[in-house]
Parts: structure tokens; sequence; C-alpha cells
């Protein structure tokens, strides 16, 4: 097995064997650890052909231990989801909002331009 089959083999490990949230957190939390790992990997095989990274990996550390403090403190509870519904509710319908226009501008170009 050559360096880049181990590297494979690694970044494939990772994916397949951590799991992509930590289950003892209520409620479950992105298991920021496999996405460190995933990255670790990644940079070694960046390594490995001399291509240096393009951040510092310090301030990477920094900014998910920030987020995952961050998001230890949030709690879930039935107004926590409503919200979260209520939210992904508006969402959704300024999408379709959004469609129905680009659609109605659509038609009015192709209605001048099919009048020419």
């Amino acid at each position: 097995m050559g360096l880049i089959d181990a590297h494979i083999h690694e970044i494939d490990t990772v994916l397949q064997e951590e799991k992509d949230v930590e289950e003892h957190h209520e409620p479950p939390l992105v298991n920021f650890e496999k996405w460190t790992h995933l990255k670790k990997a990644a940079m070694d095989v960046l390594r490995y052909h001399n291509i240096p990274p393009e951040y510092d990996e310090d301030g990477l550390e920094t900014a998910v231990a920030y987020l995952k403090s961050g998001l230890e403190v949030v709690t879930v509870d039935e107004d926590f989801g409503q919200l979260l519904q209520a939210k992904s509710a508006e969402l959704e319908q300024n999408k379709k909002q959004k469609r129905i226009h680009n659609a109605v501008q659509a038609a009015g170009i192709f209605r001048s331009v099919s009048r020419r």
C-alpha cells in the first residue's frame, strides 16, 4: 500500500467509522472531532504533495472550539422547536414566492419579446 492509498484509507476510515453527531448531548450536536480528524487527514495529503495550507490551522481550531462552545449552551424545548418550524415554513414560503416572481418575470420578458 503506497502513501496515497494510506491517506485515502485514513480519510475513508474517518468518514465511515466516526459518527456525524455526538449523541450524548441533548440535543445531539455536530461531532466536531470527526471533521477535525477529516481535516487533519486531508492536510496530511496536502503536506505529502508539498502544498501549503491556505489558512492558519490554529485559527481554524480556535473557530471550531468557539462554535462548539456556543452550540453546547443551546437548549431545545417546545418553544424552540416551534420557532424552528415557523422559521422553516417562512423560508419555504419565501422560496415559493421567489419562484413565482421569477416565473412571472420570465413570462413578461417572453411576452415582450414575442410581441416584437
